[in-house]
């Protein structure tokens, strides 16, 4: 892989699931829209904040976490 090969200290950092992903993050941010997020909302917590940039969620499925997403 070339993430593995080229840049190690990336590569250490990367989690095979979005659960694991977001497990530790203070900050997620949602930069593509896919269904694989789409249970999203059951595994971020109170300390985070989620950052949609393509407008994947509607204001107020989330609040367990802060929210914040592209307005129009």
């Amino acid at each position: 892989m070339f993430v593995q090969q080229h840049l190690p200290h990336i590569a250490s950092l990367m989690r095979p699931t979005p659960p694991e992903a977001v497990a530790g993050a203070e900050v997620v941010l949602l930069c593509k829209a896919s269904k694989t997020y789409a249970d999203l909302a059951a595994y971020v917590h109170k300390d985070q904040t989620l950052i949609d940039l393509v407008r994947y969620f509607q204001p107020g499925v989330f609040t367990a976490c802060k929210y914040v997403g592209l307005v129009g």
